[in-house]
């Protein structure tokens, strides 16, 4: 599918490709209708994915229970679907830049309604591993990557707005699955529960799929995994120290619930709402930042966002009420959103060529994958290893956050240097 090319005729390939694209007159720097209308079929993708994945702390207790596993052992199944959901970025956004931006979305859809359906039936952990986990995993990562790869070919003094409000779909599917779960689980049980979630992401999907037009004209030529963008020490930097943030990010989100319910004894429906709300925030979160970032820059916005989730992170060490724990979800939702929304959407100004925002966006993604795999496994056996207790979980966090910043702080630095000699 894909052909190496020799240096130097890819060299002029790739010239003539993004003078094609900048003579395109489909091409509005501005989005346009036809741009603003690919935003919405992304963030209907953006919702089946993200959306179901942030609400796995709706999950997280029940399966504790009715597996019959430890937390530690529950939180693999959320991050494996991470995992792929990252990871398959590398390859779906290579795709995306050789043209087959649409086909990728509609087999990424097919997994993800196959991985909630056989969720729906599973009775064994291992079957849920493979069900939610993988399947729907690689669902997500197939369809999320050239989705977000199209919106940013359709803006450029708007990118930012227009990726964030993409984004947007991980906070209306994290508050629409939770209400789902909440509203059906004591009258039809989960696995009737789960099914209704799958004909939500059916329904979604379809209209995904009818509204996403690529424009740009496919980049065929060159490698699948063009492992030399890492060789830009802008590009690795920033990949980096975003790896590090997102080590920290999942762990408030799956593990909140179970956080309240043993330190404060907080019921079901409590610790539901701490979620939704955690969730539900994130639309001020995402739409505000990216305001702010198409004005002073993404990258500029997306350091204080990392070194305030850190410093959230340190301060849950030192709740101890519910209203402590209100307080801390609200803006810790509100931070988590900015930054996740802002982290790719700055990818694309690492680069100039618009004809690889796929495969950078991948490659920033498969790198993200190893930390959301990762992370939150580790906080649940620092929990373990402490005997119920979060302390070690938490400076995880604050410390993942904190590193982050440094590192995308260096990236930042290097880059307005770059910016600054070719003036």
């Amino acid at each position: 599918m894909y052909r190496a090319a020799s240096p130097s005729s890819s060299l002029d390939k790739e010239v003539v490709l993004e003078k094609q694209i900048l003579e395109t007159e489909e091409y509005s720097p501005d989005g346009g209708l036809r741009g603003w209308l690919q935003v919405l079929g992304a963030h209907l993708l953006v919702f089946n994915g993200w959306g179901y994945l942030t609400s796995f702390g709706i999950f997280e207790p029940y399966y504790v229970s009715s597996l019959n596993h430890s937390p530690s052992d529950i939180a693999w199944i959320g991050s494996i679907q991470i995992l792929f959901l990252f990871g398959m970025s590398i390859v779906a956004g290579r795709a995306s830049d050789a043209g087959y931006a649409r086909p990728m979305i509609l087999l990424g859809v097919c997994l993800q309604v196959i991985g909630v359906f056989t969720t729906s039936v599973c009775k064994e952990y291992w079957q849920v591993l493979l069900a939610q986990g993988v399947c729907q995993g690689i669902g997500n990562g197939i369809a999320f990557t050239p989705a977000y790869s199209v919106v940013a070919s359709y803006f450029k003094r708007n990118r930012v707005m227009a990726m964030c409000a993409t984004s947007c779909g991980t906070s209306s599917g994290g508050l629409i699955f939770p209400a789902i779960a909440e509203t059906l689980l004591p009258s039809i049980g989960f696995g009737w529960t789960v099914r209704v979630m799958g004909f939500v992401i059916l329904f979604n999907g379809i209209v995904a799929c009818l509204l996403i037009r690529p424009h740009v004209p496919p980049r065929r030529s060159g490698p699948l995994v063009e492992w030399t963008a890492f060789k830009d020490p802008i590009f690795a930097l920033y990949t980096l120290g975003s790896f590090f943030a997102f080590w920290g990010n999942f762990v408030a989100f799956f593990f909140v619930r179970t956080f309240a319910q043993e330190k404060f004894q907080a019921d079901d429906s409590t610790t539901f709402n701490l979620l939704l709300v955690m969730n539900g925030i994130g639309f001020p979160g995402r739409i505000i930042p990216a305001i702010i970032a198409d004005r002073i820059g993404p990258i500029n916005s997306v350091i204080p966002a990392m070194i305030i989730l850190g410093i959230l992170t340190g301060c849950w060490m030192a709740v101890k009420s519910m209203s402590g724990m209100w307080a801390f979800v609200v803006f810790y939702g509100l931070f988590s959103a900015a930054m996740m929304g802002l982290a790719p959407a700055s990818v694309p100004s690492l680069s100039p060529h618009i004809s690889k925002n796929g495969m950078l966006i991948g490659l920033f993604f498969s790198v993200a994958s190893l930390a959301g795999l990762s992370g939150t496994p580790i906080a649940g056996r620092l929990i373990t290893i402490e005997n119920g207790k979060f302390t070690g979980a938490q400076a995880f966090g604050c410390v993942s956050f904190l590193v982050g910043a440094m590192f995308v702080y260096m990236a930042r630095h290097m880059h307005k240097k770059s910016e600054m000699n070719k003036m």
